[in-house]
């Protein structure tokens, strides 16, 4: 019985019993090479993922409002809408070595009230890209999306016709724009839920995606383009994280993002997930979920009130059973700083707070709370 077998590029079919040594020396010589380049393949990915790398996460510069108790007396207040501590922290964050890039979760200006023009609005967006100067100039590429300060429309928009995710697109330095140095390519989202305000990139075989939970303004309900999110948590990398202004998890249950966000991160298998929004430092594991959530409020921003990090003994807070919470925040004894993530080598991850020993110094030594192993249960 003669079997026949179809080659490629369009070769006339051939019976196997008349293949020559020459066909067989052929055949192997093929199947080598595809076994080479499979090997290699596997090789490139198994380099990628005993590449080491760490980055930063720092969120929450805005300063308070001249309405506040305090008015413009506040330590934490300025004319330009940005924290007076945050400019410390970006030259502290500027000495830190070994760190490849930083992602920032937004809230970086104070914007909202009272409602800012839009050219008010982007002139605290320029003054905070000129506090983050020393950054970029260290060559460390800045990622960021939006908080709800940062989301709020502006007042002229029907006037002008240009809101304000036009004015963050055109005055916030995304990595590749102005000064702020180029370092991996960007997938942006460009349907409407995404608003060009969302997007991912991969950096050594890990997925980074930054989520803006403000695709219908910052006045309501936070949420976010699920297939977006879905589509890039699909791709086969090492590590896979996501982060976006407000919490999944913490223990003001009425700071809370999206409702379904901390089921679309488990679904999307996602090792760490990291926020701001409530303004301290916070690690969290909520039970049933493989991820951790890591809180990172502390870039300036007036501080929590720390008798709430237990569940507050007033009672406004209902602790959450499921909850583990490792936090610091601040009141009368307010700290700042950012976090450093490495992944190593062998696949763990860890992460370590680096709090500022004296905010008020622009040459503030920096001393490290809660290193942790956060690899994923």
């Amino acid at each position: 019985m003669t079997t026949t077998h179809r080659l490629t590029h369009g070769m006339p079919q051939t019976p196997v019993s008349r293949r020559t040594a020459a066909h067989r020396l052929a055949a192997l010589v093929l199947a080598s090479m595809a076994l080479l380049v499979a090997t290699s393949a596997r090789s490139a990915f198994a380099s990628d993922s005993a590449s080491p790398f760490s980055f930063a996460v720092l969120c929450d510069s805005r300063s308070s409002y001249a309405g506040d108790p305090a008015g413009t007396a506040s330590p934490y207040y300025s004319d330009s809408g940005i924290s007076p501590y945050f400019q410390n922290v970006a030259y502290a964050l500027a000495r830190e070595t070994g760190v490849d890039f930083v992602v920032y979760p937004g809230d970086l200006v104070r914007g909202k009230k009272p409602a800012l023009t839009g050219d008010q609005f982007a002139t605290e967006l320029d003054a905070f890209d000129a506090l983050m100067q020393p950054v970029y100039s260290a060559g460390v590429p800045v990622y960021y999306v939006r908080g709800n300060h940062d989301a709020y429309e502006v007042s002229d928009y029907l006037t002008t016709g240009v809101s304000a995710a036009e004015i963050w697109r055109e005055h916030l330095f995304q990595p590749g724009q102005g000064p702020n140095p180029a370092e991996d390519v960007v997938t942006w989202d460009t349907s409407i839920p995404g608003a060009l305000t969302t997007f991912a990139f991969q950096h050594k075989g890990s997925l980074f995606v930054g989520l803006d939970e403000y695709p219908n303004g910052a006045k309501n309900p936070p949420g976010f383009d699920a297939a977006f999110l879905s589509e890039q948590l699909g791709a086969k990398v090492n590590h896979k994280f996501a982060f976006a202004h407000q919490p999944v998890w913490n223990y003001k249950t009425d700071e809370l993002g999206p409702v379904d966000l901390a089921d679309a991160l488990q679904a999307g298998k996602v090792d760490v997930y990291f926020s701001g929004h409530v303004h301290s430092y916070q690690r969290i594991a909520e039970a049933g979920y493989r991820f951790q959530e890591l809180l990172i409020g502390v870039a300036g921003a007036p501080q929590e009130d720390p008798v709430l990090v237990s569940g507050g003994s007033s009672g406004q807070y209902t602790p959450d059973p499921n909850l583990t919470v490792k936090s610091w925040a601040g009141g009368l004894d307010p700290r700042f700083g950012y976090a450093v993530v490495t992944v190593h080598a062998d696949g763990s991850i860890t992460t370590v707070m680096k709090f500022l020993d004296d905010p008020a110094s622009p040459t503030s030594t920096v001393s490290t709370f809660d290193a942790a192993n956060v690899t994923p249960r």
